[in-house]
Parts: C-alpha cells; structure tokens; sequence
C-alpha cells in the first residue's frame, strides 16, 4: 500500500511514487528494484517522517523526537513533557512552569503546539518557577474565583474571616461581632446585651446596646 500510481498492493511494488506515510529505499533503476522499472513502499519508521514522495524519512528532531509510523509531517513528531515543564510557545523546547501555574507533566505536545501548564485553582497559589502542583491558601487568607495565575494569597479584610485552608473568598462578621484586623480566622464577639446593626462589622464601636439598635 501507499502509493500513487498502478501497482501490486500485496507486494507493495509499485511504478508510480509512494504517499506520505511511507518510504521509497528501492527507487526505480536500483538493483533491487523489480526489473528496475518499479519501486517498492515501507512504513515510514517511527519516530521519523516521510513527506509525499519521500525517498529516505526524516528523522524527528530533539526535543520533538517521537512519532508514529507512517507519519508524514514534521508536525506529527512530538514529546511527552516532564513534571514542572510546559512549551510557551510554538516549536519551543520545553520551559519551567511558571509561577502562578502548576505543571504536572505527561501532556503530549506535538511541534508546533503549546500548553502543559494550568492556572492554580481557586484558594491555590504558586510563588515557585518549576513545579508541578500548587499550594493551598492559608487561613485568613484566599485566592479569587476569577481565573487570574495567583502567585500570592490574599489577607482577608477587616469585617471578615475565613477559618479554613484553600478557600476562595472570606466570610463576613455575623451580625453581633466585629473584626478590626486582616487575615483573621474568627470574628470578635459584642460585649453581652451589645450586637451590631448588620453584618461586616470592622470596629467595637459598632457593636451597641440592643436598644439602640432598634
């Protein structure tokens, strides 16, 4: 098979060219050529790859040193990226994943592709190049729902908490408490027979006797 031209197909011997995917060592007037007017089609190897025609395959070049057989294109050789690795850019060899992203590796790049890395998900962060997962935000503090690479987390703000790691945002101070303080994990308490008119409180003079908050 693989061919253009009349031709044999069990044999693969054929008087016209090979297609792309496979290779011609036997081109027409060689020795080994049947009665030297015909040419007989291989696989093109993998790891290599034969364009329309091609008498001897290319082989793929480092880092995109892998293929299939019967490959026809350079597009076709690819790699298998490492942890830590990503391809910013088209026919780039491999780069350390930047920071904000996490790089778990395995992904197959094929020439000419890109990808490999991902943004940390909410209430995760990164602040290190080359690595293949992300950290978690600690309490008090949180990364937003907004698709952004976080290479930090986020205090929380006065009138509000957050008790529990990895989290994507703060919870406000329940009516009757108060937090005057960032990156708190709980909210202060009103003094017996005090609350506070609503929720997010930040001070202690918010907090007031029942009565007057009628």
């Amino acid at each position: 098979g693989g061919v253009s031209g009349m031709g044999e197909d069990s044999k693969c011997v054929y008087t016209g060219t090979c297609l792309a995917g496979y290779t011609n060592p036997t081109p027409k007037g060689s020795d080994s050529a049947v009665n030297k007017r015909t040419i007989i089609c291989s696989d093109c190897p993998a790891n290599s790859y034969c364009p329309d025609g091609n008498t001897i395959p290319t082989s793929c070049s480092t880092p995109y040193d892998k293929s299939g057989k019967n490959s026809k294109k350079q597009e076709d050789c690819y790699l298998t990226l490492n942890a830590g690795y990503y391809i910013p850019n088209a026919k780039d060899s491999p780069q350390s994943c930047p920071k904000g992203y996490k790089c778990p590796g395995g992904d197959t790049i094929h020439y000419g592709g890109t990808g490999g890395q991902t943004a940390c998900n909410n209430g995760y962060y990164q602040d290190e190049t080359g690595q293949s997962d992300c950290k978690k935000c600690s309490v008090g503090t949180y990364t937003a729902n907004d698709g952004k690479a976080y290479t930090a987390c986020t205090g929380c703000p006065a009138g509000t908490y957050q008790d529990k790691e990895g989290q994507d945002g703060c919870i406000q101070c329940p009516k009757g408490t108060y937090q005057p303080n960032k990156k708190q994990t709980f909210c202060n308490k009103c003094k017996a027979g005090a609350t506070t008119s609503g929720t997010g409180s930040t001070e202690y003079k918010a907090c007031l006797l029942t009565n007057e908050t009628r």
